[in-house]
C-alpha cells in the first residue's frame, strides 16, 4: 500500500470514529446542554420576577400598613356603640330591604361576631318567602346597600303549596362590618 493511499485510509477511519462519536455520547452531550440552557434561561426569567416583586415589597408593606391604619369609612360600617346597636341596626335595614322588595320575613337570627383588629363582621340568617323577582331585587338591594352588606350565603327551596302567593322559601346569611373599637 502506498504512502498516500494509507493516509487517506487514516483521515478515513478518523472521520468515521468522529461521527460516531458525535453522533453517540456527542449528541447526547449536546442535547443535555441544550436543555440545561434553556432551564438556565428559565430560571433567570423566574429569578428576575422574584427580585422585581421583592422591590415592590417595601411599598406593598407600606400600602398595607396606610391601609390598616387609616380610620373607617363611616358610611360603610353600621352605626352602633356596641355589638349589639350594631346588629339591632343590621336587622332593621335588612327588614326594612326585603319588605320594600316584596318578600315576607319570617325569621332572623344573629350569627357570632367576627373580626380582628379595628374590624367587627356582624352576622345575620334570615328566612323569607318571596317569588322570583322580589328575590332578585332583595339580594341585589341588600348587596348595593349602605353600610356595606355582604350576602354569604343562599338557599332557595320552592313551597309545597301550589298556587302560593310567594313560592320561594329563602334562607340567608348577612353580614355586614362594624368599627371594632365601638365608635
Amino acid at each position: 500500500m502506498s504512502e498516500g493511499r494509507a493516509s487517506l485510509l487514516a483521515w478515513g477511519i478518523l472521520l468515521i470514529v468522529a461521527a460516531v462519536l458525535w453522533l453517540g455520547p456527542g449528541s447526547l452531550i449536546a442535547s443535555r446542554v441544550a436543555t440545561l440552557s434553556e432551564r438556565i434561561d428559565r430560571d433567570n426569567a423566574l429569578a428576575a420576577r422574584y427580585e422585581a416583586l421583592a422591590a415592590r415589597s417595601a411599598a406593598m408593606a407600606e400600602d398595607l400598613r396606610r391601609i390598616e391604619t387609616a380610620p373607617p369609612e363611616r358610611a360603610l360600617l353600621l352605626r352602633g356603640s356596641s355589638e349589639t346597636q350594631a346588629l339591632a341596626a343590621l336587622q332593621e335595614q335588612v327588614k326594612q330591604i326585603l319588605g320594600d322588595s316584596g318578600a315576607a320575613v319570617s325569621g332572623l337570627q344573629s350569627r357570632p361576631m367576627r373580626g380582628r383588629g379595628p374590624w367587627r363582621m356582624i352576622g345575620l340568617a334570615v328566612q323569607f318567602t318571596s317569588d322570583t323577582v322580589a328575590l332578585q331585587k332583595a339580594l341585589h338591594a341588600l348587596e348595593a346597600s349602605r353600610p356595606l352588606m355582604v350576602v354569604e350565603a343562599v338557599r332557595v327551596r320552592t313551597r309545597t303549596q301550589a298556587g302560593a302567593p310567594r313560592p320561594l322559601e329563602v334562607a340567608i346569611e348577612v353580614a355586614a362590618f362594624a368599627d371594632g373599637e365601638g365608635r
